[in-house]
């Protein structure tokens, strides 16, 4: 009788002292003011979405507008269908990205070294646009000229590289605020 309770407590012991870990570790995470990934992506603070969101928007924006160069410059003949269905895209890339730069603004407006970088986002994407619509025009011709297009399409992954520079410090400030911000929150008392 006495071997099946001690069988009965080892078998017992091992799964108990596995949950009592996790338990453990997870008190300790948040009583340290760790989040999990899936809390931070579920409840963001501090504009992690909204920045991923418009990177993401950018980013895009540039691929299209790298591709309609290497297209522009790698065919003999630029189909006036293909450009301009790849300038179509480039536009509303980005429009989305703009998009997300009108989030950007009212997440940040209380913080003004944040809403300089926003406002500087927003002046590159505004003059990508503008030269999204005149690259635009060109491919709306029944003869495209390649070379225009590759010119256009560089001038508008310049300042797309621009507008991806600002962001990116404005990711780094919004990641080092909610740093400070999780090291200074109150600490949840573990019950």
């Amino acid at each position: 009788m006495q071997k099946t309770i001690t069988n009965q407590l080892q078998t017992f012991s091992v799964p108990a002292l596995a949950l009592i870990a996790v338990l453990s570790f997870s008190n300790l995470a948040s009583a340290q003011g760790v989040r999990s990934s899936i809390d931070r992506h579920t409840h963001p603070e501090g504009g992690f979405f909204e920045t991923q969101r418009s990177s993401r928007g950018i980013n895009h924006s540039r691929d299209y507008a790298r591709d309609i160069y290497r297209y522009s410059t790698g065919v003999t003949v630029v189909s006036p269908q293909v450009i301009k269905s790849e300038s179509q895209w480039l536009g509303q890339n980005i429009a989305g990205a703009q998009q997300q730069v009108v989030v950007l603004k009212e997440q940040f407006k209380d913080s003004p070294s944040k809403t300089a970088s926003v406002k500087t986002i927003d002046q590159h994407l505004a003059k990508a646009a503008e030269l999204q619509k005149d690259l635009h025009k060109e491919c709306c011709k029944d003869s495209v000229d390649g070379m225009v297009c590759a010119m256009c399409s560089s001038n508008i992954v310049k300042e797309l590289d621009k507008a991806a520079v600002e962001h990116e410090s404005l990711v780094r400030e919004v990641e080092i605020d909610a740093h400070h911000a999780g090291a200074n929150a109150p600490v949840a008392k573990a019950k």
